[in-house]
């Protein structure tokens, strides 16, 4: 095919690709969360932006790009607000205010200790009490989380030293005013000065937090119209065709295979699309054989009657087709796409994979080729209530041994942590939200003094950012290449937490499902294919006991096993609760 038709069929297939959910509602909580959870925002600084030589897993349901913009800002903000309150502090030190600067530092130290105290005291003295009261004959409940001996000897020591360093603190002053000779009142009324410096400073970084994240909350769009060149590298990366796995460390034991079958946490080679819900096991395979009777021999076909590319675009028509009906009853944000999965052990020998332009002529190259190191999957997306639970169905399409495979793949990604919901709370909007942001951060001066040594931090980080705008995982001669942090699945809420966003996702799964299964069906009967034995695989998988929940965890319902053996139906349906095939 020459170069004038190739050009077209990559162009459209980018622009395809290239669509994101900007504005989700996964994409502003998320958003939101740099600001409201620091670990969160150091997580996408330092493991995603600044991590140059990893990959970047794809995004599910939100766009990385502006919650990495906005874990920028969060991250200035809060070294802005650092800085500002040391140089507050060596200004005192500047116009001779020594003592006054040590006055504000002993009260910090005693504000933090106390706080500790606060938080040890009343289980130490719960015990103490519930001592005193069986000494002296009385009978008391005991509680239900109790310290054992050490913890509560090492609490009692930790609440000695901690009120000897209270002491030690309000003495402090006294001594230092006592070597320099400096009236103590003098140095109180500096001290009031420096500390009122310091929270008309953390005032004005909550009014400023507070409207970054009110921006976040009514945006125009969340995406920068100028991207940096790392942001650039992130974009593309997120979105690529080819995604990089690593496979399980190699291991040798001889473990009870009902062991093996209970071990639910492996990691998934899907990257990014949460956890691994569902697996046919094994793949759906029929027979290419012609319908009627006769021998093998006789209705086999030696050559396939189409090519597995065939089937994986009349897959994609007719799933597409589910986000693009009309009314309320389609599925939105519905997003079909290819996905390229090799390993990363795989690499060095297939590096061209992660540097090319996918066109549909090299994607159909690699359906065909089932002997490629590359596996190709069908990707069907569903976002869920703006993204906030994400169903994912992967359908790996081949033809081999002169049968048809089907292996089917479903991953669930859970909601987003509560807290970074604040953007939506009614209580944290308006000028009551500013106050309140103010006040949080007035009384939170002391943890902030305590933090100044995240100072030291800024160059690494800085430089870190600054080797990190050139593409660094491309690079020949890799032995293999180290994927980044899914930070989508990092904060995902944990799957026994789902409750009913569980039936949702399975609902969802089943109806892509069933769609690929006729579908497939259809396709079969145009091409001259027998679907006799298909259609009865197709209603094991539908209506199966077995339900295979992913990563080696399998729950069997519904079977007898052994000589007259018998099932007894308690009202139970053939789809056990978690509502996956097997």
């Amino acid at each position: 095919m020459s170069d004038a038709l190739v050009t077209p069929i990559r162009q459209a297939h980018a622009s395809h690709d290239t669509h994101l959910p900007i504005d989700s509602a996964a994409t502003r909580h998320l958003c939101a969360g740099v600001y409201v959870d620091p670990s969160f925002r150091d997580l996408i600084i330092r493991k995603v932006h600044n991590e140059a030589r990893k990959r970047i897993a794809p995004s599910y349901g939100f766009d990385l790009v502006p919650v990495i913009r906005n874990a920028w800002r969060s991250w200035l903000l809060d070294s802005g607000h650092l800085f500002a309150m040391l140089v507050i502090l060596a200004a005192g030190l500047a116009i001779d205010g020594l003592l006054a600067v040590v006055i504000v530092c002993c009260a910090v130290v005693l504000c933090l200790l106390l706080r500790k105290i606060a938080q040890e005291f009343p289980e130490v003295f719960r015990r103490h009490v519930e001592e005193a009261s069986k000494h002296w004959g009385f009978r008391v409940d005991v509680p239900r989380r109790r310290l054992s001996e050490p913890n509560l000897k090492s609490r009692k020591r930790l609440l000695k030293a901690m009120l000897a360093c209270c002491l030690i603190a309000a003495l402090c002053p006294l001594a230092v005013s006592f070597l320099l000779q400096v009236p103590l009142a003098s140095a109180a009324w500096q001290a009031t000065v420096i500390s009122s410096v310091l929270v008309c400073c953390a005032i004005v970084a909550g009014v400023v937090r507070q409207r970054l994240l009110s921006a976040v909350a009514h945006p125009e769009t969340l995406r920068p119209v100028t991207l940096t060149r790392r942001e650039k590298i992130i974009n593309e990366q997120q979105d690529y065709t080819c995604v990089v796995y690593h496979r399980p460390p190699h291991r040798s034991d001889d473990a009870d295979p009902l062991d093996l079958l209970a071990r639910s946490e492996r990691p998934s080679p899907f990257v990014g699309s949460g956890r691994l819900v569902n697996r046919w096991l094994p793949p759906l395979t029929v027979q290419l054989l012609k319908p009627g009777d006769g021998s093998l021999a006789e209705r086999e076909y030696t050559k396939p009657p189409f090519p597995a590319r065939k089937l994986v675009e009349t897959l994609r028509t007719a799933l597409t087709e589910l986000g693009s009906d009309p009314g309320a009853e389609n599925l939105p944000g519905l997003k079909v796409r290819d996905r390229i999965y090799i390993a990363a052990a795989d690499f060095p020998a297939n590096a061209d994979l992660l540097r090319r332009r996918w066109g549909k002529l090299e994607i159909w190259t690699i359906i065909n080729d089932h002997r490629h190191a590359g596996h190709h999957f069908l990707e069907i997306s569903v976002p869920i209530f703006g993204g906030e639970l994400v169903a994912t169905v992967l359908l790996r399409v081949s033809v081999k041994g002169r049968c048809l495979s089907l292996d089917v793949a479903t991953c669930a990604l859970t909601r987003t942590p509560e807290n970074y919901h604040v953007i939506d709370w009614s209580s944290e909007r308006g000028t009551g939200a500013l106050l309140h942001s103010a006040v949080r951060c007035a009384l939170a001066v002391p943890e902030d003094l305590r933090r100044l040594w995240r100072l030291l931090e800024i160059p690494r980080v800085l430089g870190r950012a600054w080797w990190a705008q050139k593409e660094r995982t491309v690079v020949t001669g890799h032995r293999s290449i180290e994927l980044n942090v899914a930070v989508r699945e990092e904060i995902a809420d944990a799957w026994d937490n789902a409750q009913l966003d569980r039936t949702t996702i399975y609902d969802h799964m089943k109806i892509v499902e069933q769609r690929i299964l006729k579908a497939t069906k259809d396709f079969l009967t145009e091409y001259g294919v027998d679907t006799s034995v298909f259609e009865k695989q197709a209603t094991n998988i539908i209506n199966s006991g077995v339900l295979n929940m992913g990563g080696g965890q399998m729950t069997v319902e519904q079977m007898a096993a052994g000589m007259s053996a018998q099932i007894i139906n308690n009202g139970i349906g053939n789809n056990g609760p978690e509502g996956a095939s097997a």
